[in-house]
């Protein structure tokens, strides 16, 4: 496989077709090196090497052809802080 530095993240890229419910957010860049974001739903593989058909949540609606695909690692959900942390945190002072 492939890696793909897209803003200091290096990424994987998809070399195999896959479906994706629910969408995942993915970096595509198409024959021209643009470079775009997109929900997508599935990659299929076109007759072509090397080239990927994406069924993404685009502006216009439409698919998208892409030469490259990544996926973009999910951020962690913030972790509650426990009653004990909570109650530390309001006998130094902090909030009223």
């Amino acid at each position: 496989m492939a890696k793909i530095n897209y803003n200091g993240i290096e990424l994987e890229e998809v070399t195999e077709p896959q479906i994706f419910d629910p969408p995942k957010l993915c970096v595509c860049s198409d024959d021209d090196g643009n470079v775009c974001e997109w929900y997508v739903s599935a990659i299929l593989p076109q007759s072509s090497k090397r080239t990927y058909r994406i069924i993404a949540n685009t502006k216009n609606g439409e698919n998208a052809i892409a030469r490259h695909c990544a996926i973009l690692p999910e951020k962690p959900a913030p972790r509650m802080a426990t009653n004990r942390e909570l109650a530390r945190w309001l006998a130094q002072g902090n909030g009223e």
